[in-house]
């Protein structure tokens, strides 16, 4: 996300923004609009700032152990992904202590990948049904299966 915002013109003073208002406390759209304002006053181009949105909405920073509270409920869920690298891990998500704590649950629990790169990649960069099976070989790998 952060090449692609690098080649709409956002210069790395705005990255670095971004980056800061990402880690700081508090919901999602006051962070992005704590940004979106030194973002502007930084004369960054409208569009990658637009763009940027997607970084407070798609890559969250909840709890992952939350989600045991409601384990015995969980029948499936979606595995959103953006990217899975050349070392067959997610760089943006943190699956192997995501898969950990589902592996935890008394019963099964199924999962859709759901390869979300389209959002910031050029249809032309990454293919995505090759995505989806390097995601399924990275889950298979960190669940032992």
């Amino acid at each position: 996300m952060l090449d692609k915002l690098r080649r709409g013109g956002m210069s790395e003073a705005g990255i670095d923004a971004l980056v800061r208002a990402w880690e700081s406390p508090g919901a999602p759209f006051h962070r992005y609009g704590a940004f979106a304002a030194e973002a502007g006053a930084l004369g960054e181009p409208e569009l990658p700032v637009a763009q940027a949105r997607l970084v407070f909405t798609m890559f969250g920073r909840e709890n992952l152990e939350d989600w045991r509270e409601i384990l015995p409920q969980v029948v499936h869920i979606h595995g959103k992904f953006y990217d899975v690298d050349d070392d067959g891990t997610s760089p943006s998500i943190d699956y192997e202590r995501i898969l950990r704590i589902f592996a935890d649950a008394p019963h099964a629990i199924s999962m859709s990948s759901e390869w979300e790169g389209h959002a910031y990649l050029d249809a032309d960069e990454q293919d995505a049904f090759d995505m989806v099976a390097r995601h399924h070989e990275m889950c298979r790998r960190m669940i032992g299966a």
